[in-house]
């Protein structure tokens, strides 16, 4: 009989244990329904800056040069070009019998000495690859006039010229493997009309751009190939590549730039 007072004093120390544990419990709270749940605690997360505010903190690259008509300074008469306009779809060889194309490339190609095979200028050179050329006169949009000619595979000689009709600018394009000792084939852009100390691309225009990548995917060269600019001087300036790449397919016109 005296055990039992004792183990009912054990019983209420065991719950008056249980009791205070449970009322120290973070995660129990009394409610007018009884204990309840507390809520989670909420942690906050650095939030992230709006691509805007992004770009705000970087500062802008400065944008490269764009089409510069003010580098032609000696252009051509558009009457005295106006006459290619016919020439569309006709052989190359036709207008380089025309006497008038004559003038156009003497006032529009550099008479800069090149290695072609032997010393030639630049002109003899161009004659060399377009007299008697099958290849087609393009005219694009009324407007751009391509005329290019290749001869042989010893040296791989390709040449075409450009012309405005309606801003009376001409431009030109040559290609051929050296034999002087250059590391490797380049693409030769010139024009009489521009005399710069310097010059990229994008100075250049854009229509000129278009067909130059044209003519170089019409006759094999790649897209990224060495080039120089020759103008109204006997030296070579390095054009670099700073303009968009096109990329076409087989029977279409440039259908993409990156």
């Amino acid at each position: 009989m005296d055990r039992l007072p004792i183990a009912v004093g054990a019983l209420l120390l065991v719950g008056a244990m249980m009791q205070a544990v449970a009322q120290d419990a973070p995660g129990l709270q009394d409610g007018p329904l009884g204990p309840q749940r507390a809520a989670p605690i909420e942690r906050s997360t650095p939030e992230t800056p709006a691509p805007e505010a992004q770009g705000a903190a970087v500062e802008a690259l400065p944008p490269g040069p764009s089409y510069d008509p003010g580098i032609f300074q000696r252009r051509t008469l558009p009457a005295d070009v106006a006459f290619l306009s016919r020439y569309d779809g006709a052989v190359s060889n036709q207008v380089m019998r025309d006497k008038r194309f004559h003038k156009v490339l003497h006032d529009g190609v550099p008479g800069v000495m090149f290695h072609y095979g032997r010393d030639m200028s630049l002109p003899d050179a161009m004659n060399a690859v377009m007299e008697g050329s099958a290849t087609p006169v393009v005219v694009r949009d009324g407007r751009y006039v391509t005329v290019s000619g290749q001869m042989g595979t010893y040296l791989a000689g390709r040449g075409f010229i450009w012309v405005d009709l309606q801003e009376g600018i001409v431009l030109g394009g040559f290609f051929f493997h050296p034999t002087n000792g250059e590391p490797t084939p380049s693409v030769t852009v010139f024009s009489k009309e521009v005399k710069e100390d310097s010059i990229e691309m994008t100075q250049l225009p854009p229509a000129f751009m278009e067909d130059l990548a044209r003519w170089q995917m019409a006759v094999g060269i790649p897209a990224v190939t060495t080039r120089y600019f020759t103008g109204d001087e006997n030296r070579k300036l390095l054009l670099e590549h700073d303009e968009n790449y096109c990329t076409a397919t087989a029977g279409r016109a440039m259908t993409a730039c990156r």
